[in-house]
């Protein structure tokens, strides 16, 4: 048995999604937090992003259990989502099918059945904008084809394809 690992970083609580930019040698993921504190976190090789310690949400009790910002060895998400968004899935999105969106990255909705159009500064390790867009379904997954349209995965188990109007 050949099989070997490497933990690259710890502290994630429920991590849902991972984008891994070749060009520019960087990673995101997406996690969800308790009650609130969805976390984007730019994954820095042997950090530690701060679970069960900190967290931008709250225990399900209802009382301030966690710290926050984070602070000494634990690395701070890029962006947090709070109220909870129900984040899944992150792509970066290169199409020519909706043009406003290229070169920005596209997080998936659980709960506020959206997708959201976020615009990262590169430089400054932050996103500069986010534009919710509603959906009204659950929304698990993402891909973008290579003419630029976007299907998205449901919950209720749809497919929809995503592609700009006609007119």
């Amino acid at each position: 048995n050949n099989s070997s690992y490497k933990i690259v970083s710890i502290g994630h609580r429920n991590p849902q999604g991972l984008y891994f930019d070749k060009e520019n040698n960087f990673v995101l993921e997406t996690e969800h937090g308790p009650q609130g504190g969805d976390e984007i976190n730019l994954i820095e090789k042997n950090k530690n992003y701060g679970w069960p310690l900190y967290s931008y949400g709250f225990s399900y009790g209802n009382k301030l259990e966690f710290k926050f910002p984070h602070e000494g060895e634990f690395i701070d998400p890029v962006h947090y989502f709070n109220p909870s968004i129900g984040i899944s899935e992150i792509k970066f999105y290169k199409g020519n099918e909706f043009l406003f969106w290229k070169n920005k990255f596209l997080v998936t909705s659980l709960k506020n059945k959206s997708i959201y159009l976020l615009d990262f500064d590169n430089k400054a390790n932050r996103f500069k904008s986010i534009e919710r867009i509603k959906i009204g379904h659950r929304i698990r997954d993402i891909v973008a084809l290579s003419d630029g349209k976007i299907i998205l995965l449901t919950d209720d188990q749809k497919l929809i394809l995503l592609s700009r109007s006609s007119n």
